[in-house]
């Protein structure tokens, strides 16, 4: 292989370096053969940096996935004998790979296992013999401790083909319809019980799946898997169970309201936990992930405050309820990412529009004049509300249509709060105040 265009696998490799390993990755998916190499180099353990590993796994899984039927038996053959001898390697490896890419491996193998149950029975026959006797080497060999991680990586593997043969289904019925569904809740019996960090992964692909084909039969399960997900979680275990926790609530919307109950406040706390954590200054790796979290905790509670789920605000305690408002007038205010800072002015106009007004919760309307309104106006004023971006456009725009809310549901009231108390302690001229105030007064 390309030993220079290698180099660019590196995370830390520069751009021009990077460029090389992708057009180079681009030339070996429309070789007829060169990618054979990257079929070798596994099995013989032709090299020791991970990210040449992943390299190769990913040729592999472009090679099954789209060109599977264009092989030769000879080309298809390698691709299984390679994928048999890594994992021959593994048996006795004491150090197993990284997780990255035991995944990648596991991808291959799930999409092998698709493509060759559809055209060859009997090929697949003998591949379920060999994962049956896998299973059975994995598991002397951790319990007598010469390889302790062997089953997860067996575990990993199918998890990933559960997850691939479920595609082949759009919604519960279509399950149903093939007779299916016993045989996917006993799968969730099966790996969500499962307490190895490795697997974390895994068992989100696999629930993303299961929400589809189950539907409103996944949550009963949920509660004691994701509190093992935020067990010690890091920034990336949380934005990888948040766009779950999402789809369950969009999927199953009311149904799913006694386990966001359980489960609001575990998955903040465990989300400030992560943000509230110190990094080394210069470290943008840390800094981006938690700008991510950032961006996913809003999207998370911006799907919460959409679904009117009362309930579950209800159920939170007031403190905690106004900690996690504090927390969206931060963003919209303090925030200097774009994205996130827009986040927060379309959730706080969103519970204006659900809580606003002399009926909603008790002391809401306190916050809304002295946290609120004045967001509205400390926003724009900072010197990082760039107007030549558009997500700020944006934010702009919801800062306006929340002053328009509050007005339709507070009316004379949020008039006379402007013109007596807020806009008079940013020391704005009365002048300014009745003439600004006016048109609103009019409405």
């Amino acid at each position: 292989m390309d030993e220079q265009a290698l180099l660019g696998l590196n995370p830390n490799a520069d751009s021009d370096f990077r460029r090389r390993a992708l057009a180079y990755f681009e030339q070996l998916k429309i070789s007829p053969d060169a990618w054979q190499v990257c079929a070798e180099a596994p099995a013989q353990r032709t090299y020791s940096d991970d990210h040449i590993k992943f390299f190769c796994f990913l040729v592999l899984e472009h090679q099954v996935k789209y060109k599977h039927s264009e092989l030769t038996t000879v080309q298809q053959q390698l691709i299984k004998e390679t994928l048999i001898s890594w994992l021959q390697v593994q048996m006795l490896n004491p150090q197993p790979e990284k997780t990255f890419i035991q995944n990648k491996a596991a991808q291959v193998f799930a999409l092998l296992f698709v493509t060759e149950y559809l055209t060859k029975w009997s090929n697949i026959f003998l591949f379920v013999v060999f994962f049956f006797i896998l299973f059975f080497v994995f598991y002397i060999l951790s319990v007598i401790d010469l390889n302790p991680r062997g089953v997860d990586l067996y575990l990993q593997i199918l998890m990933v083909i559960d997850s691939e043969t479920s595609k082949a289904f759009t919604n519960k019925e279509t399950v149903k319809q093939c007779g299916c569904s016993e045989v996917y809740l006993d799968y969730l019996q099966s790996f969500l019980p499962i307490r190895k960090d490795v697997l974390r992964s895994g068992v989100h692909t696999f629930l993303h799946r299961m929400i589809i084909c189950l539907e409103e039969e996944v949550p009963p399960f949920t509660p004691s898997a994701s509190e093992h997900m935020l067990k010690d979680s890091e920034a990336k275990d949380l934005q990888e169970l948040i766009p779950l926790i999402k789809q369950i609530t969009a999927k199953i919307k009311m149904q799913v309201s006694p386990f966001l109950q359980q489960m609001f406040m575990p998955l903040l706390h465990a989300i400030f936990k992560v943000l509230l954590r110190p990094a080394e200054e210069n470290d943008q790796s840390a800094a981006l992930e938690k700008q991510m979290l950032q961006r996913s905790y809003l999207a998370f509670l911006q799907t919460v405050a959409g679904s009117r789920m009362s309930k579950v605000r209800a159920n939170q305690g007031a403190e905690n309820v106004e900690r996690v408002l504090i927390t969206i007038i931060q963003g919209a205010v303090e925030y200097t990412d774009p994205t996130a800072q827009n986040t927060c002015f379309i959730i706080l106009s969103k519970l204006v529009e659900l809580w606003g007004g002399k009926d909603g919760p008790v002391g809401f309307s306190d916050f809304v004049y002295k946290h609120t309104v004045s967001a509205c106006f400390l926003a724009p004023l900072k010197q990082t509300f760039n107007l030549d971006d558009a997500q700020t456009v944006l934010a702009l725009s919801e800062c306006a249509v929340k002053l328009k809310t509050i007005h339709l549901k507070w009316g004379p009231e949020c008039v006379q709060y402007l013109q007596q108390e807020y806009l008079p302690s940013l020391q704005v001229a009365p002048e300014i105040i009745q003439e600004s105030s006016t048109p609103a007064a009019r409405c």
